[in-house]
C-alpha cells in the first residue's frame, strides 16, 4: 500500500496535465503549429520532443487513474 501511495505522489507530480482531454488539446495545438508555421531547427526538435513528453503523459495519467481507483 506504501509503495503504491508513492507512486502515485511521483506520478501526478510529474504530469503537467490532470486529464487526458487537455493532454489531446496540447498535443494537437502543436502538431497544428508544427504543421502552419515556420520554426527553426532547434525550436522545431523543441516542440516535437514535448509532443512525445504529452504522449508519455498519457500513460502515466493512466496509471495515476489506475492507481486511484485502489
Amino acid at each position: 500500500m506504501v509503495l503504491q501511495e508513492a507512486d502515485l505522489v511521483r506520478l501526478q507530480s510529474g504530469l503537467q496535465y490532470k486529464s487526458e482531454t487537455k493532454i489531446t488539446e496540447a498535443v494537437n495545438r502543436l502538431q497544428h503549429q508544427l504543421r502552419t508555421q515556420n520554426f527553426r531547427l532547434n525550436e522545431e526538435k523543441k516542440i516535437v520532443a514535448e509532443i512525445d513528453t504529452l504522449k508519455r503523459s498519457r500513460k502515466d495519467l493512466g496509471c495515476v487513474v489506475s492507481l486511484n481507483a485502489f
